[in-house]
């Protein structure tokens, strides 16, 4: 039995990784084309590996909250960079913290504060390996950390997240 619960929670992070891997492709290929959200979002799920249909429902809950909130979304993770503007950060970047802040949003609402905090560093520290992969350079890893940690504590209002 122990076995079983312990392959269900490898194949659920795999999962996870391979919907916020998607989830960077979507708001990376919005923020650098002129192509509707929509139809970047199709394209990519159809060229992406199955996900599950509660993966697949997460997927569409976390893009439908950015899309629905983006200006504030956008506002926030702004009044969060100390000496940047937002137009400045690189794709990448921008990309992971706009997933990173929807997270924090969505799971804020969704969740109990103790399973919040377990899923949102789960999460946080996804976006953190996306990032050090596919960003400009280490230092860009400690930068989206730092936002996203400062944006954590304003939005949920704690230090011990």
């Amino acid at each position: 039995m122990k076995r079983n619960f312990e392959i269900k929670g490898i194949v659920e992070k795999r999962e996870k990784k391979l919907l916020l891997d998607i989830l960077v492709k979507i708001f990376y290929a919005m923020d650098i084309s002129h192509h509707e959200f929509e139809e970047i979002e199709h394209y990519i799920l159809n060229q992406a590996p199955k996900l599950s249909e509660e993966k697949k429902i997460e997927l569409k809950t976390v893009l439908d909250l950015y899309r629905e909130n983006k200006e504030k979304i956008d506002s926030l993770i702004s009044s969060h960079l100390i000496g940047w503007r937002f137009e400045r950060i690189g794709f990448i970047e921008r990309a992971v913290l706009r997933i990173g802040v929807s997270y924090i949003l969505y799971l804020k609402e969704k969740l109990h504060p103790d399973q919040f905090k377990r899923e949102i560093r789960y999460i946080i520290s996804f976006l953190l390996e996306i990032q050090e992969c596919f960003g400009s350079d280490k230092k860009s890893v400690k930068f989206v950390n730092g936002v996203l940690s400062s944006i954590l504590r304003d939005v949920y209002d704690t230090t011990t997240v």
